[in-house]
């Protein structure tokens, strides 16, 4: 024999070279992954690590993907300690149990022996043999010797960990793991990762979820225990592990929670594991708390709601319920209404006032007008179908008056309010000119989801961020992922005025210091009563509910404040109930460009010395309007006749305060019964020149400059109308330097006109006039 190696030494050399190099070429050739054919399921964890689905592969296994190094050491030794302790010493088959194998199971015949590597075992996976028959395990045997060629030890014990059968549709230990207890495999103790250890070797008759299954189990790992006891003594303290009883779930009791936002984060994010932003505890809280709601007025046909809770410090939504039951195809369960697009009724009318109060249009105390008045020849209404006269602002917009946000979008601009919710991240916005001035009573589309950005500006100085829903998401820089849509003065005062807004009766929700605690919120009502909504700020959290149907049916009672507000609040009471370690503080003045000034209690305006009550309002310097109240007078009395005169004669005559309204106000005054006290004529030998250097001329809004009237020749359509001060009583019109009539106050005078554009002249009884133009076409 030493004779023919001699012999022979070179050509054995060089078939070992060439075998050598053939070995590394295959070795080092590009390859695929061994896995690079599979797909794998993901898992969904909340923020506290609780399992929140799993989802299944295109081939409906579960199957969750575990690179090696994620693969507790632990684990990896119990499995090759059971199957394949030589792992990492053969070539991919063990040559002495094999022979031991076919010597059992052909020439004794004792019943068949398993001489199965790790490796053989995961090509028989890989490639669906037979391995019953003789020609099946040859062909595993040669394939056992390819894959050990091509891949590292690493790779196929990592493809073999990935793809093993546990029962069931289950694949690879990560996804046994999950199902059969609810954990990662990081979590795992020594008796559960022995549990799955001895499973693959007969995984339909070791499921360990089936009473049978968990009895055969528990034989086999006792006897790897008793292995792993000799090469681990340390390990025998938690024998008593081994004795208790273990609750194993099966596929059928994997958890479903929070399936919107699964399926939401299922579609965009390729990663095997994923962290949500969700606070469990608190989803199922807000989700039995919807479900009691809706089961209470289901007689006034209260179905659904959608609500997101998010943490604006962390920009993290914690709670999010894309509908009440995702089950119930009645009311279309499965649709997000999260993110689904509803009709924003009223609730965005806090960023109209957030622009007039930027643009230095108003404080919180300017008084606007609630009247009847026509924007081109749309001529809205209130829900209640009444004016309300003069109102402050914060009154204005805690209440929704329509006519009054009317007009601040139209000073405003509709391109600027559309522009400030495009900064916000308000997505598939029509043009300005689609909408018109409807867009401040709520026909622009928005999401629950956008709607919670939008109010996240309070809390966070006026700038938006995008809502994050994965834990690990990072924040971009400032100049890429802050959206500023207004300063934080700005915010800081919208916070204030909307915490006005009364809460419904029965939720004053105090803090852990006994404190009541603010909520700066804002209801909507859509267009037919198709959605309820309710938006706010609290602590530091945003709140959104919305209240409707998936399908568009309306109903009466989808009012914002009360289908919508009421729930809106019980989840502000669960959430402060819940989070008793938090401290639930309004935003403060600290560092911020704002004042407290005295305004008039009656017109809002900046106090005059004849204002008789005053009151305090929060004012930005340098943006916010500064006017003196104009309601409150202090004329001069004649004592004899009780007129006015103007001139002071000293015993004869004295000043007196009254207030002066314009006649729109007074009208509204009058219909609801309020009796002002009007002031007094003047003296009739008082020159008219010099009664008209005082007080407001006409305001003509009546008829409509960016209107063209088309109109049938001789129709005596044209109206014209203007408001008139106090002390005045008749408007008299001039169409073109001709008298075309005269109307008292709070009257419309109607007139023909020739086709073209007319230039009006209205001038009041005390001399006092306005100029305006008209179109008219026949």
């Amino acid at each position: 024999m030493l004779n023919f190696f001699k012999k022979y030494a070179k050509n054995i050399i060089a078939f070992i070279i060439i075998c050598s190099v053939i070995v590394l070429i295959i070795r080092f050739f590009p390859r695929p992954k061994i896995l690079n054919d599979y797909t794998f399921s993901k898992s969904f964890f909340s923020r506290d690590g609780k399992l929140l689905r799993v989802t299944v592969s295109y081939d409906d296994k579960y199957r969750v993907f575990y690179p090696l190094n994620e693969i507790p050491e632990q684990i990896q030794q119990a499995v090759l300690l059971y199957e394949d302790k030589n792992f990492y010493f053969h070539i991919g088959i063990n040559p002495v149990s094999l022979l031991r194998a076919i010597k059992t199971t052909f020439i004794l015949k004792n019943g068949k022996q398993g001489a199965s590597t790790i490796t053989m075992q995961t090509v028989r996976i890989l490639y669906n043999l037979n391995t019953k028959t003789v020609a099946g395990k040859i062909k595993q045997i040669f394939l056992a010797l390819w894959l050990e060629m091509r891949y590292s030890k690493k790779d196929i014990l990592e493809a073999y960990f990935n793809i093993a059968p546990y029962g069931y549709n289950i694949e690879g230990i990560g996804a046994a793991s999950l199902i059969y207890f609810n954990k990662r495999l990081q979590d795992l103790e020594l008796h559960e990762q022995l549990t799955l250890a001895v499973i693959p070797q007969n995984p339909n008759i070791r499921r360990p979820s089936l009473k049978t299954g968990f009895e055969k189990m528990k034989v086999a790992r006792k006897i790897l225990y008793d292995k792993w006891k000799k090469k681990y003594p340390e390990s025998k303290n938690k024998e008593h592990f081994f004795d208790m009883p273990m609750d194993i779930k099966s596929p059928k009791e994997l958890p479903f929670y929070v399936p919107h936002v699964v399926n939401y984060l299922n579609s965009k994010i390729n990663k095997n594991e994923i962290y949500t932003t969700i606070d469990l505890k608190l989803q199922m809280l807000f989700e039995e708390n919807i479900r009691k709601y809706i089961d209470r007025n289901s007689s006034l046909g209260i179905k659904n709601a959608s609500v997101l809770l998010v943490n604006t410090k962390t920009m993290q939504a914690e709670v999010a319920v894309g509908s009440a039951d995702f089950f119930n195809n009645d009311i279309l369960g499965q649709i997000d209404g999260v993110r689904a697009k509803r009709m924003a009724g009223s609730v965005l009318k806090t960023f109209i006032y957030g622009l007039a109060l930027e643009n230095g249009l108003i404080c919180p105390t300017t008084l606007l007008k609630d009247t009847f008045h026509y924007f081109s020849i749309y001529a809205p209404e209130n829900s209640d179908r009444q004016f309300a006269g003069p109102v402050f602002a914060q009154d204005a917009l805690v209440n929704s008056r329509n006519i009054p946000a009317i007009k601040l979008l139209q000073d405003i601009g509709i391109e600027t309010f559309l522009n400030l919710l495009k900064t916000a991240g308000i997505t598939k916005l029509k043009s300005a000119e689609h909408y018109g001035v409807s867009a401040a009573i709520g026909t622009i589309d928005v999401s629950v989801e956008e709607v919670a950005k939008l109010y996240s500006s309070l809390l966070n100085g006026g700038k938006t961020e995008e809502i994050k829903y994965v834990t690990d998401d990072k924040k971009e820089s400032d100049t890429e992922s802050d959206k500023t849509i207004f300063s934080k003065e700005t915010a800081f005062i919208l916070f204030d005025m909307l915490s006005h807004n009364p809460a419904p009766q029965n939720f004053n929700i105090k803090d852990k210091y006994g404190n009541n605690i603010k909520v700066a919120w804002k209801t909507g009502t859509s267009y037919c009563f198709k959605d309820a909504w309710a938006a706010g700020a609290f602590g530091d959290y945003v709140l959104v509910v919305w209240v409707g149907n998936f399908s568009g049916e309306s109903n009466s009672n989808f009012w914002g404040r009360t289908a919508a507000g009421n729930l809106f609040f019980e989840l502000i009471r669960t959430v402060v109930l819940n989070k008793k370690d938090q401290n639930f503080f309004s935003p403060d003045m600290k560092d911020l460009n704002i004042k407290k000034i005295q305004v008039c209690s009656v017109s809002g305006a900046v106090a005059n010395k004849f204002c008789p009550k005053k009151t305090d309002c929060y004012f930005i310097p340098g943006t916010s309007p500064i006017n003196l109240c104009d309601i409150h007078r202090n004329i001069l009395i004649d004592n004899k006749t009780g007129l006015r005169t103007n001139v002071e004669v000293k015993g004869k005559t004295h000043y007196e305060v009254y207030e002066f309204w314009p006649s729109d106000i007074l009208s509204l005054f009058e219909k609801a019964g309020i009796k002002k006290k009007l002031p007094p004529k003047y003296m009739p030998n008082i020159e008219p020149e010099d009664i008209s250097v005082s007080g407001n001329p006409p305001k003509i809004f009546l008829p409509l400059e960016d209107v063209i009237y088309k109109i049938v020749p001789g129709d005596k359509i044209i109206p014209l109308k203007a408001d008139i001060d106090a002390d005045a009583d008749t408007v008299y019109w001039f169409i073109d330097g001709n008298f075309a009539g005269n109307s008292k106050k709070n009257e419309t005078l109607f007139i023909t006109a020739l086709s073209g554009t007319h230039n009006i002249i209205a001038t009041d009884d005390l001399n006092r006039y306005a100029y305006s133009s008209f179109t008219v076409e026949y």
